[in-house]
Protein backbone atom coordinates (compact mmCIF):
# COMPACT_ATOMS: atom_id res chain seq x y z
CA UNK A 1 0.00 0.00 0.00
CA UNK A 2 1.31 3.60 -1.16
CA UNK A 3 -1.48 5.79 0.41
CA UNK A 4 -4.40 5.44 2.60
CA UNK A 5 -6.80 7.75 3.88
CA UNK A 6 -8.52 6.39 6.80
CA UNK A 7 -11.93 8.67 8.04
CA UNK A 8 -9.64 11.90 6.52
CA UNK A 9 -12.05 15.38 6.80
CA UNK A 10 -11.24 18.65 5.89
CA UNK A 11 -12.93 21.26 7.53
CA UNK A 12 -12.88 24.88 5.73
CA UNK A 13 -15.74 26.29 8.05
CA UNK A 14 -17.64 24.97 10.24
CA UNK A 15 -21.17 24.30 8.52
CA UNK A 16 -20.07 25.27 4.78
CA UNK A 17 -21.17 23.18 2.27
CA UNK A 18 -17.31 22.26 0.66
CA UNK A 19 -16.56 20.25 3.62
CA UNK A 20 -14.75 16.78 3.32
CA UNK A 21 -15.73 14.24 5.78
CA UNK A 22 -14.76 11.43 6.91
CA UNK A 23 -13.15 10.08 3.64
CA UNK A 24 -11.57 6.14 3.52
CA UNK A 25 -9.52 4.45 0.68
CA UNK A 26 -6.35 2.60 -0.03
CA UNK A 27 -4.07 2.60 -3.29
CA UNK A 28 -1.72 0.02 -4.04
CA UNK A 29 1.81 0.43 -5.34
CA UNK A 30 1.94 0.32 -9.17
CA UNK A 31 -2.04 0.78 -9.49
CA UNK A 32 -3.51 3.24 -11.77
CA UNK A 33 -6.53 4.80 -10.23
CA UNK A 34 -9.19 7.70 -10.85
CA UNK A 35 -11.75 9.95 -8.96
CA UNK A 36 -14.49 11.00 -10.66
CA UNK A 37 -17.03 13.51 -10.48
CA UNK A 38 -18.94 16.78 -10.90
CA UNK A 39 -16.98 20.02 -10.34
CA UNK A 40 -17.61 20.51 -6.66
CA UNK A 41 -17.76 16.83 -5.40
CA UNK A 42 -14.47 17.15 -4.03
CA UNK A 43 -12.09 15.41 -6.11
CA UNK A 44 -9.26 18.13 -6.07
CA UNK A 45 -9.26 18.36 -2.26
CA UNK A 46 -8.02 15.01 -1.70
CA UNK A 47 -5.62 15.45 -4.28
CA UNK A 48 -4.26 18.29 -1.86
CA UNK A 49 -4.36 16.42 1.12
CA UNK A 50 -2.22 13.73 -0.92
CA UNK A 51 0.00 16.17 -2.11
CA UNK A 52 0.35 17.54 0.98
CA UNK A 53 -0.83 21.17 -0.34
CA UNK A 54 -3.53 21.06 2.39
CA UNK A 55 -3.79 19.89 6.21
CA UNK A 56 -6.11 17.84 6.86
CA UNK A 57 -8.66 18.33 9.89
CA UNK A 58 -8.87 14.92 11.17
CA UNK A 59 -8.15 11.03 10.29
CA UNK A 60 -5.17 9.39 9.20
CA UNK A 61 -3.53 9.76 6.17
CA UNK A 62 -0.20 7.85 4.86
CA UNK A 63 1.08 9.10 1.78
CA UNK A 64 4.76 9.32 0.50
CA UNK A 65 6.95 12.01 0.10
CA UNK A 66 8.14 11.84 -3.52
CA UNK A 67 4.51 13.02 -5.32
CA UNK A 68 3.78 15.14 -8.19
CA UNK A 69 0.66 16.59 -9.80
CA UNK A 70 0.34 17.47 -13.32
CA UNK A 71 -2.32 19.88 -13.95
CA UNK A 72 -4.69 21.05 -17.00
CA UNK A 73 -3.72 24.21 -16.72
CA UNK A 74 -0.71 24.72 -18.57
CA UNK A 75 2.53 25.89 -15.87
CA UNK A 76 5.26 26.13 -18.37
CA UNK A 77 7.97 29.27 -17.98
CA UNK A 78 7.74 30.96 -20.85
CA UNK A 79 10.55 32.51 -20.89
CA UNK A 80 12.28 28.94 -21.06
CA UNK A 81 13.07 26.40 -23.72
CA UNK A 82 11.65 22.71 -23.30
CA UNK A 83 14.43 21.53 -22.01
CA UNK A 84 15.39 23.99 -19.72
CA UNK A 85 11.69 23.43 -18.24
CA UNK A 86 12.36 20.30 -17.67
CA UNK A 87 15.56 21.08 -15.85
CA UNK A 88 14.16 23.67 -13.55
CA UNK A 89 12.24 21.20 -11.49
CA UNK A 90 15.79 19.13 -10.74
CA UNK A 91 17.61 22.93 -9.43
CA UNK A 92 18.19 21.35 -6.01
CA UNK A 93 19.01 17.60 -6.96
CA UNK A 94 22.07 16.79 -5.66
CA UNK A 95 23.38 15.86 -9.36
CA UNK A 96 25.81 17.22 -12.33
CA UNK A 97 24.67 19.83 -14.67
CA UNK A 98 25.90 17.35 -17.38
CA UNK A 99 22.97 14.38 -15.27
CA UNK A 100 19.93 16.58 -14.93
CA UNK A 101 20.43 17.47 -18.81
CA UNK A 102 20.72 13.56 -19.37
CA UNK A 103 17.69 13.23 -17.48
CA UNK A 104 15.67 16.04 -18.85
CA UNK A 105 16.22 14.53 -22.55
CA UNK A 106 15.54 11.24 -21.65
CA UNK A 107 12.02 12.06 -20.13
CA UNK A 108 11.25 14.27 -23.61
CA UNK A 109 12.29 10.93 -25.63
CA UNK A 110 10.25 8.86 -23.57
CA UNK A 111 6.97 11.42 -24.43
CA UNK A 112 8.58 11.11 -27.86
CA UNK A 113 8.56 15.23 -27.88
CA UNK A 114 13.08 15.37 -27.38
CA UNK A 115 13.21 17.22 -31.41
CA UNK A 116 10.99 19.98 -29.20
CA UNK A 117 13.80 20.59 -26.46
CA UNK A 118 14.88 24.14 -27.84
CA UNK A 119 11.44 25.35 -28.49
CA UNK A 120 9.73 27.26 -26.26
CA UNK A 121 6.34 26.90 -24.88
CA UNK A 122 4.38 29.45 -27.32
CA UNK A 123 5.38 27.55 -29.97
CA UNK A 124 3.74 24.38 -28.84
CA UNK A 125 0.69 22.55 -29.54
CA UNK A 126 -1.63 21.83 -26.37
CA UNK A 127 -0.63 18.45 -27.12
CA UNK A 128 3.01 19.09 -26.62
CA UNK A 129 2.54 21.17 -24.41
CA UNK A 130 1.29 18.47 -21.66
CA UNK A 131 3.59 15.92 -22.86
CA UNK A 132 6.75 18.12 -22.06
CA UNK A 133 4.81 19.28 -18.54
CA UNK A 134 4.11 14.95 -17.78
CA UNK A 135 7.76 14.85 -19.12
CA UNK A 136 8.90 17.62 -16.31
CA UNK A 137 6.83 15.84 -13.29
CA UNK A 138 9.10 12.32 -13.87
CA UNK A 139 12.22 14.30 -14.18
CA UNK A 140 12.29 14.26 -10.40
CA UNK A 141 11.56 10.03 -10.83
CA UNK A 142 8.06 10.16 -8.33
CA UNK A 143 6.52 7.46 -6.60
CA UNK A 144 3.01 8.87 -7.58
CA UNK A 145 1.49 10.66 -10.39
CA UNK A 146 -1.39 12.92 -10.44
CA UNK A 147 -3.04 13.41 -13.27
CA UNK A 148 -5.80 16.76 -12.78
CA UNK A 149 -7.19 16.61 -15.98
CA UNK A 150 -5.02 16.10 -17.99
CA UNK A 151 -6.62 15.45 -21.16
CA UNK A 152 -9.98 17.99 -21.53
CA UNK A 153 -8.45 20.64 -23.16
CA UNK A 154 -7.35 18.58 -25.98
CA UNK A 155 -8.54 17.44 -29.08
CA UNK A 156 -9.61 13.70 -29.71
CA UNK A 157 -6.66 12.57 -31.16
CA UNK A 158 -4.08 13.85 -29.28
CA UNK A 159 -6.17 13.01 -26.63
CA UNK A 160 -5.78 9.32 -27.92
CA UNK A 161 -1.83 9.24 -28.35
CA UNK A 162 -1.65 10.86 -25.13
CA UNK A 163 -3.42 8.03 -23.20
CA UNK A 164 -1.35 5.56 -24.88
CA UNK A 165 1.96 7.45 -24.26
CA UNK A 166 0.39 7.28 -20.22
CA UNK A 167 -0.16 3.87 -20.32
CA UNK A 168 3.39 2.79 -22.06
CA UNK A 169 4.98 5.24 -19.25
CA UNK A 170 3.07 3.43 -16.33
CA UNK A 171 3.65 0.37 -17.25
CA UNK A 172 7.35 1.00 -18.02
CA UNK A 173 8.63 2.90 -14.58
CA UNK A 174 6.40 1.32 -11.58
CA UNK A 175 4.36 4.08 -11.29
CA UNK A 176 1.69 4.71 -9.20
CA UNK A 177 -0.71 7.26 -11.44
CA UNK A 178 -3.85 9.03 -9.66
CA UNK A 179 -5.98 10.53 -12.19
CA UNK A 180 -8.62 13.41 -11.73
CA UNK A 181 -11.54 12.83 -14.34
CA UNK A 182 -15.07 13.97 -14.76
CA UNK A 183 -15.34 12.08 -18.25
CA UNK A 184 -16.21 8.80 -17.15
CA UNK A 185 -14.84 7.22 -20.81
CA UNK A 186 -11.66 8.12 -20.35
CA UNK A 187 -11.99 6.58 -16.18
CA UNK A 188 -13.04 3.19 -17.85
CA UNK A 189 -10.63 3.68 -20.67
CA UNK A 190 -7.38 4.29 -18.25
CA UNK A 191 -7.80 2.97 -14.90
CA UNK A 192 -7.70 -0.36 -12.95
CA UNK A 193 -9.94 1.30 -10.09
CA UNK A 194 -12.59 4.35 -9.84
CA UNK A 195 -13.54 6.29 -6.78
CA UNK A 196 -16.68 7.90 -7.67
CA UNK A 197 -17.09 10.99 -5.89
CA UNK A 198 -20.22 12.94 -4.75
CA UNK A 199 -21.17 15.66 -2.30
CA UNK A 200 -17.79 15.65 -0.99
CA UNK A 201 -18.08 11.81 0.03
CA UNK A 202 -16.86 8.51 -2.04
CA UNK A 203 -20.04 7.38 -3.05
CA UNK A 204 -18.51 3.87 -4.45
CA UNK A 205 -15.43 1.99 -5.47
CA UNK A 206 -15.71 0.12 -8.60
CA UNK A 207 -13.30 -1.86 -10.17
CA UNK A 208 -12.43 -2.15 -13.83
CA UNK A 209 -10.52 -4.98 -14.62
CA UNK A 210 -10.67 -5.34 -18.28
CA UNK A 211 -6.72 -5.97 -19.74
CA UNK A 212 -5.93 -3.26 -22.13
CA UNK A 213 -5.86 -1.94 -25.10
CA UNK A 214 -9.47 -1.48 -23.85
CA UNK A 215 -12.28 -1.37 -26.82
CA UNK A 216 -14.59 1.89 -25.83
CA UNK A 217 -17.35 0.01 -27.69
CA UNK A 218 -17.10 -3.57 -25.64
CA UNK A 219 -20.63 -4.50 -24.20
CA UNK A 220 -18.42 -4.58 -20.85
CA UNK A 221 -16.81 -1.43 -21.09
CA UNK A 222 -20.49 0.02 -21.69
CA UNK A 223 -21.36 -1.28 -18.54
CA UNK A 224 -18.82 0.01 -16.86
CA UNK A 225 -19.40 3.17 -17.58
CA UNK A 226 -23.21 2.72 -16.86
CA UNK A 227 -22.07 1.64 -13.20
CA UNK A 228 -19.68 4.77 -12.63
CA UNK A 229 -22.91 7.07 -13.66
CA UNK A 230 -25.30 5.68 -11.43
CA UNK A 231 -22.72 6.30 -8.28
CA UNK A 232 -22.36 9.82 -8.71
Amino acid sequence: MIIEFKNVSKVFQEGAGDNLVDVSFSIERGEFVSFVGASGSGKTTVMELIVGATEKTKGEIIRPKNTIMVFQKDSLLPWLSVLENVILVLLNEKISEAEKIKIAHEKLALLQIEKLADKYPHELSGGQTQRVSIARALAVDPEVLILDEPFSALDEKTKEELHKDILKTWKEHDLTIIMISHQIEEVVLLSQRAFAMSAKKISAEIEIPFAYPRNAEDEMFMKKIVEIRRAL
